[in-house]
């Protein structure tokens, strides 16, 4: 659970804060002729005082936890097994109110789907003011189960655009040719291994996937969690120590 998506964003606290303070000093009928030029004031006390700093260092500190979360399990996948195929797709839907059962019926099809290659997922709910609510996306496979990354990222996009959301949503495929070019950590294909350059990557879209989304909350009505990702299995922790216990022999 990411426990970043649950604590109040400080900024939107000090906003409200100075907006009941101004609300107390004015009858209802003057409610909607509030002075502007007051509020910002008011909103500039808030941000200055030592309530809001704390605020805003527990949230950084949240992020920056829920980050490491994210990349630990990442690696924990990559741990489990000796090839992992990571997909990342952004999806697009102009349905906000149907976004969250919209996302869970694709992770349900993707988890039947590929029932004997499907590892793990993260998703983070986000709002922009050109594309409009979309969804990051990773997915992860047993890279020595399926290949042909491309291909299966179309696939499931392609699913996401014609049936769960009946032509309306839209999809970017992050794995082709034309998206790799644009990224400077892709971090995304099949790996035997993690590079450097590889660890980067991914430690840059975990911080990013963990960065708190103000305005997501209030176009999807009760979304509790921005940030949402899978959980090791007994069985992945047991074969994740299994190969530790393994590789520590091979130094011996």
């Amino acid at each position: 659970m990411d426990e970043s998506s649950r604590t109040i964003n400080p900024y939107l606290s000090a906003f409200i804060s100075s907006l009941e303070q101004e609300v107390v000093e004015q009858d209802v009928d003057n409610f909607l002729q509030l002075d502007p030029r007051a509020l910002l004031q008011r909103v500039r006390e808030n941000l200055d005082c030592c309530t809001f700093y704390k605020g805003l260092s527990n949230l950084k500190r949240n992020e920056q936890s829920t980050s490491r979360s994210l990349f630990q399990y990442i690696l924990d996948l990559k741990a489990a097994y000796s090839k992992l195929m990571i997909i990342r797709l952004d999806l697009y839907t102009p349905s906000h109110l149907e976004s969250v059962r919209h996302w869970e019926q694709l992770k349900k099809y993707v988890a039947e789907r590929y029932a004997d290659s499907h590892v793990g997922f993260a998703v983070k709910f986000e709002y922009g003011l050109q594309r409009g609510l979309h969804m990051h996306t990773m997915l992860f496979f047993n890279g020595s189960v399926v290949r042909q990354d491309v291909t299966i990222a179309k696939a499931i996009g392609e699913h996401w655009k014609g049936t769960v959301t009946a032509g309306k949503g839209s999809y970017s495929n992050c794995n082709a040719l034309e998206h790799l070019k644009r990224m400077r950590y892709p971090a995304v294909g099949s790996f035997h291994q993690f590079d450097e350059r590889t660890l980067k990557g991914l430690k840059h879209i975990a911080s990013y996937l963990t960065e708190q989304d103000l305005t997501v909350r209030f176009v999807v009505p009760g979304l509790s969690r921005t940030l949402r990702k899978g959980v090791i299995s007994k069985e992945k922790r047991s074969r994740i120590e299994m190969r530790s216990i393994r590789q520590a022999k091979s130094l011996e």
